[in-house]
């Protein structure tokens, strides 16, 4: 059965979700089902990775925050035009964009896509919590909802989903694309100055609240002061205000002359090959790729205990609670050595991540309940 899906994002930016989305288009595409992936804004860092593979993409023109009535009758005339069997939608405003155009667009499915496990609104705007109090009264005009983790099934039900409608699709790595590179990440280590002597650990997140940069800053600023060589790689975007107070938490802690701010690249793996140890700090997480990522090319890692963290860690690294400098300190020691007296750990890492997070079975479980939506519908109509 071919399927017409389009997916309805708000951007292609270098995003976990994203990626993912990304990567789902691209697997259903390859199996034949006709994709559209529509986004509220133009461009993005990630749409040429569509292009090259063929996936049509389509952007609505949204010129800002408040373009909200152009923006929905161009979504309508869109939806209309494509009249897809599918419509599956990433994040909060997405999701909420198409549950409120539905009544008035052309016949479709509507498949939510959830990611979130835990958000401390009080640390967002006005409009974040809009978003999210509107998502919870229009939950139950999805047919259905795909976490990316327990977790967040849990969390979703917590704010009122149905939770019939609710179903678990674990995010999927590319192990071809993330891989050890031994010479790229040496190169990089180069690039920064690093020598052999030294450690990385490297946090990839982007910088917002729920990644908890503060208390990874607290607990490098503690490691330091036993493992004086070590270095920290802060690979991930945001806004400049973000970004500056970060820093300057960097100075008043000492450590600003050994941390590395990147944005980031085209290609994560190097960056992950260049590291000893990658680490989360998150107070909230459903899947997290950065750590799976890591873990493919190699690399193990030091994390709290949030959403499914564990599932994916499983015995190569190592868990904290959220909020604790002091553990997160002591763990990324530990790891750090665990690492030079088990050089396998690596490949042991890799190798949980092929065996249980691998790109060909997210693509099929999605194109599986995607299917038997519409098998469902059409049992319905007949």
């Amino acid at each position: 059965m071919s399927l017409r899906i389009v997916f309805l994002a708000r951007s292609l930016g270098r995003g976990g979700a994203e990626r993912q989305l990304i990567a789902l288009a691209k697997g259903l595409h390859e199996r034949g089902h006709r994709i559209t992936v529509a986004t509220f804004y133009p461009g993005g860092d990630l749409a040429g990775e569509l292009d090259a593979a063929g996936v049509r993409r389509v952007s609505l023109n949204k010129s800002g925050r408040w373009d909200a009535v152009r923006f929905a009758w161009r979504l309508r005339r869109f939806l209309r035009a494509e009249r897809p069997e599918i419509v599956h939608t990433y994040l909060p405003p997405a999701n909420v964009a198409a549950a409120l155009i539905r009544p008035v667009a052309a016949d479709f499915q509507l498949v939510w896509g959830v990611r979130a496990t835990f958000m401390d609104l009080t640390r967002y705007d006005w409009f974040a919590r809009a978003v999210d109090r509107v998502e919870r009264r229009l939950a139950q005009r999805a047919d259905l909802v795909i976490a990316n983790a327990q977790a967040g099934i849990d969390y979703a039900v917590s704010r009122g989903f149905p939770r019939k409608s609710l179903k678990l699709v674990r995010n999927g790595i590319d192990t071809q694309r993330f891989a050890p590179q031994a010479k790229a990440g040496a190169d990089l280590r180069a690039a920064w100055g690093i020598d052999a002597e030294h450690e990385v650990v490297g946090l990839t997140a982007r910088l917002d609240p729920i990644k908890d940069h503060e208390t990874f800053l607290e607990a490098f600023q503690e490691l330091t002061e036993k493992r004086p060589g070590v270095r920290g790689a802060l690979l991930g975007d945001g806004q400049d205000a973000d970004r500056a107070r970060l820093q300057s938490m960097a100075r008043k802690l000492s450590i600003e002359d050994k941390l590395l701010w990147l944005p980031f690249g085209p290609d994560p793996a190097p960056y992950y090959s260049a590291f000893d140890v990658a680490c989360s700090s998150s107070v909230g997480e459903g899947f997290s790729n950065a750590l799976a990522e890591a873990m493919a090319c190699g690399v193990s890692c030091v994390a709290t205990d949030v959403g499914d963290t564990a599932e994916i860690v499983g015995d190569t690294g190592l868990l904290v609670p959220p909020k604790d400098p002091g553990a997160l300190a002591r763990a990324l020691a530990v790891q750090l050595d665990r690492r030079r007296g088990e050089p396998g750990l690596g490949a042991v890492a890799r190798q949980r991540i092929e065996k249980h997070f691998s790109l060909n079975t997210m693509v099929s479980e999605t194109e599986r309940l995607l299917a038997t939506l519409i098998a469902i519908e059409m049992g319905g109509k007949g």
